[in-house]
């Protein structure tokens, strides 16, 4: 089992890479990548948490802005589209 958790910069990613965990990757467009999450596993947070908890009531029409977002920021290939 891999365990993520939420980015982690400095001393904190150095814990991080301590206890062979990885980062969850935000898909806001606040959050800046930075060369140092190469070193550890990283996952991608589809914001599905986040939008259920403020109530979204359609969280595939989120799925679905959330990677259109993914897909403009440059990724290659989004994540393939499945239902909750």
């Amino acid at each position: 089992m891999q365990i993520y958790t939420g980015n982690a910069v400095g001393e904190k990613l150095k814990l991080v890479k301590e206890h062979k965990c990885g980062i969850m990757i935000a898909s806001s467009p606040a959050f800046k990548p930075r060369k140092e999450f190469a070193e550890v596993p990283c996952a991608l947070d589809n914001g599905a948490f986040m939008a259920w908890k403020k109530g979204e009531k359609n969280l595939s029409r989120h799925y679905n802005r959330q990677r259109r977002g993914w897909c403009s920021d440059g990724m290659k290939k989004a994540p393939p589209k499945r239902g909750w």
